[in-house]
């Protein structure tokens, strides 16, 4: 597969041939459209706990809690098996703190250690690297 052209409607990131094992193009074409290629689902967490659950698998969780601040857990493989590089983005939509908190046996690495998401509108991503590994960058304190 190719990159043959690049057409000037937005929607649509490139189109490529289609060939097949020898070489050989196959005659068709597949349009990529960036808005299906870059799709997150959203989900706001209202309640004060939350462990992340498959559904959360490469999505945009807005952490707003009703009250009070919030935590968001990162469980277990054995509990949630995200695959390797599952991507977990959190916004900080409240003025209440917003914890991420790893299970036991969870290995979560941040710049110096730090796990709440901060300023408020802050921004952090979780990305799992391998069995009980995530690492946390973005807007912490």
């Amino acid at each position: 597969t190719e990159l043959t052209s690049v057409p000037a409607n937005d929607d649509v990131l490139m189109v490529v041939d289609v060939s097949d094992t020898t070489g050989s193009t196959t005659g068709t074409s597949k349009k990529i459209d960036y808005k299906q290629l870059f799709a997150h689902t959203i989900t706001t967490i209202t309640s004060s706990t939350h462990t992340f659950d498959i559904t959360n698998a490469n999505a945009f969780i807005v952490g707003s809690p009703s009250s009070g601040s919030q935590t968001l857990t990162i469980p277990t493989n054995t509990a949630v098996s995200f695959d390797i590089g599952t991507e977990i983005r959190i916004f900080r939509n409240k003025a209440t703190d917003l914890t991420i908190s790893p299970d036991g046996g969870v290995n979560l690495v941040s710049q110096g250690g730090l796990t709440d998401i901060s300023p408020r509108y802050g921004v952090a991503t979780l990305v799992k690297l391998n069995t009980n590994l995530w690492i946390m960058y973005g807007d912490l304190a």
